[in-house]
């Protein structure tokens, strides 16, 4: 038997209420999302949140560059490493049905949820994998 869980059982703090906020990187965005990477090359991506209130950090999506295969690894404000090792991309992909063959989900939830401060920093680590 498996127990059900809600996807994000995190309860808002008295006095505060949640409000749904996305944030979305690309290459016009962030320029170096379009560098063009040799095999094994990696490059941190700095990927800024907006000043202000605390951004509750509960999810990944990404969309995997076409032709070339890369890895990510994420770091959160303080620099925390959220994986041992890349992840291949596709691993957040999603609309992607083979992402559960490879232990990826339809995106990605992160638990515990990530408390990035207003006008903190994550980092999106970028390897070339192939």
């Amino acid at each position: 038997m498996t127990n059900y869980r809600a996807q994000f059982p995190f309860l808002t703090p008295a006095g505060y209420r949640d409000e749904p906020y996305q944030y979305f990187f690309d290459n016009t965005s962030t320029p170096s999302l379009s560098l063009n990477l040799a095999v094994g090359q990696i490059i941190d991506v700095p990927l800024q949140i907006e000043p202000g209130p605390e951004f509750r950090w509960r999810g990944v999506t990404i969309t995997p560059p076409g032709g070339i295969v890369v890895g990510v690894q994420f770091l959160d404000p303080v620099g925390n490493q959220l994986s041992n090792d890349f992840q291949p991309a596709q691993f957040f992909q999603a609309l992607n049905p083979d992402a559960v063959t490879i232990g990826g989900k339809p995106g990605e939830v992160l638990e515990p949820e990530v408390s990035c401060p207003g006008g903190s920093v994550i980092i999106m680590r970028v390897q070339r994998l192939a």
